[in-house]
């Protein structure tokens, strides 16, 4: 049977869908979706609860590096560094996550958003001689700490190997940024870069909703009676949940935390993919 748009459907079908539905919203008690509405922009504006995870992991632990997300990326042929410059500040004056600081006010960590005017991309100019210096530079910056009460805490290093290729680290904070929004930074570079290195305006549409409207609506929604049912049910849930999980591991747990990593690769079979994504679908999980 070919598939049919939403205003080809007939009357019938249309009701038979609605209830459709209906009925599998109420089986997996589905929560209508709720608009975000724009906030003031208050001396006390509250951190996300992903954002207060992160900054309470910062201020008790000695952490390091192991939220900064970091890219390098080589630029090849002639780099308009003014339309470049303009290009990553119009990103920072264009989402208040990247002006964003953290401050204590009172008892609670607030966020503190630098006004759009006065907001920049901080970029460091380089030049390398070999790779070696190369991978030196790269792995210093990538290192380098954030001060989250002063920030910033997005930056960028470009580092010149010659007249035409150049290399170009970004790194962030995870309280400001994550993975999925670095290939957003890189999409908006590159149309802003194409703009301005042609003579043309930003050709960006604006944001109608900033992260902060987002976290002071996420505080909202998540308070009184729901806030409450939620706390029941995991503390029922994990209630008997042991300190450490002892997972069987090549080596000893160290005594103290290091937070030093690796990356082990590995692919799946075209057809193991399907049936993973068929059972994601089937248990209506990620």
């Amino acid at each position: 049977m070919p598939k049919k748009k939403l205003d080809e459907l007939s009357s019938l079908e249309k009701t038979n869908l609605l209830k459709l539905l209906k009925k599998r919203n109420a089986k997996h008690n589905y929560v209508a979706r709720e608009t975000i509405p724009c906030t003031e922009r208050t001396e006390h504006i509250p951190l996300s609860y992903a954002q207060q995870r992160l900054w309470f992991l910062a201020q008790s632990e000695k952490i390091g590096t192991a939220y900064h997300i970091q890219r390098a990326f080589r630029l090849r042929g002639q780099l308009d560094l003014n339309a470049f410059r303009c290009a990553l500040d119009s990103i920072v004056k264009r989402h208040e996550s990247l002006r964003t600081t953290f401050k204590i006010d009172g008892k609670e960590a607030t966020q503190k958003i630098a006004p759009a005017e006065n907001a920049h991309f901080y970029l460091t100019e380089d030049m390398v001689k070999n790779t070696e210096e190369l991978e030196q530079l790269l792995y210093e910056e990538a290192k380098r700490a954030f001060d989250l009460e002063q920030g910033p805490l997005i930056r960028g290093l470009l580092i010149k190997e010659d007249e035409n290729i150049h290399v170009f680290l970004i790194v962030m904070h995870h309280i400001v940024s994550d993975g999925w929004s670095m290939a957003i930074f890189i999409r908006e570079l590159n149309n802003l870069y194409a703009s301005y290195a042609n003579g043309k305006e930003n050709c960006l549409e604006p944001i109608k909703i900033q992260y902060a409207d987002y976290a002071v609506w996420q505080r909202k929604w998540i308070a009184g009676k729901r806030l409450d049912q939620q706390a029941k049910y995991w503390q029922k849930e994990l209630s008997s949940a042991p300190t450490f999980i002892s997972l069987p591991t090549d080596y000893l747990r160290p005594a103290k935390k290091n937070y030093t990593g690796s990356v082990v690769e590995f692919s799946l079979s075209e057809k193991l993919s399907r049936d993973l994504k068929k059972l994601s679908t089937q248990h209506d999980t990620t």
